[in-house]
């Protein structure tokens, strides 16, 4: 256990401090957005935990370069968001619609002038209906997705897959995660979806993986 006092966490906080300014000041002309609430919670927890591990993780040098590597990261632009989404016409055909998009406005929009009551309705009456999907990266590799099913008015259920490393045979080193929301409003799923479009794969990671440990 590291006491608050250790000379090993003071210089892995000073690391950080010095890493961060470092990092703020190179990315500073034209960086896109940094959300350095999330991220650098995230890395001094990671950073405690490294040096409670090995000595040599306390190094101030190795601290900085590590927060500065994390933010680079996170302030990276994400690749465009694939949105699949099916529903009934009003002629009840089934139909299914793509989009690839950087807009978050417009993921908004097709959640929000989505036919809720009609698919509802059309669930309750042939035990099918439709939903959306949002997908960052590739099904095949990396990739975060999460799928939005209806279930009520404006209410379904919400599912976060990720993989972040795929791992030697798919499986040693590997980095994914499902995490399953349940019940959740459109407006928590659109808060969610959010992150596709403002961070990366591996922020997304992260962010879900602390989550679930907290």
């Amino acid at each position: 256990m590291i006491n608050s006092f250790d000379p090993a966490r003071r210089k892995v906080v000073g690391g950080l401090a010095i890493g961060i300014a470092a990092a703020m000041k190179h990315l500073a002309a034209g960086a896109a957005i940094i959300d350095t609430s999330s991220v650098v919670a995230y890395d001094l927890r990671t950073a405690q935990r490294a040096v409670a591990a090995s000595p040599e993780s306390s190094s101030a040098c190795g601290a900085q370069w590590y927060i500065i590597k994390r933010l680079i990261i996170s302030t990276r632009r994400p690749s465009m968001v694939r949105i699949l989404y099916s529903l009934h016409t009003e002629n009840r055909e089934f139909v299914h619609r793509r989009i690839t998009t950087d807009s978050f406005d417009k993921a908004c929009n097709i959640i929000d002038q989505y036919p809720w009551a009609r698919e509802i309705a059309l669930f309750d009456e042939q035990g099918a209906g439709g939903g959306f999907e949002f997908l960052l990266g590739d099904r095949q590799g990396l990739h975060a997705h999460y799928q939005f099913v209806p279930i009520e008015e404006r209410q379904g259920l919400l599912m976060l897959n990720v993989v972040a490393r795929q791992g030697l045979f798919k499986w040693l080193g590997r980095r994914s995660l499902t995490r399953d929301f349940h019940l959740v409003t459109a407006d928590t799923a659109k808060h969610h979806v959010q992150d596709l479009f403002e961070h990366s794969i591996d922020s997304i990671f992260d962010k879900h993986s602390f989550a679930r440990q907290s």
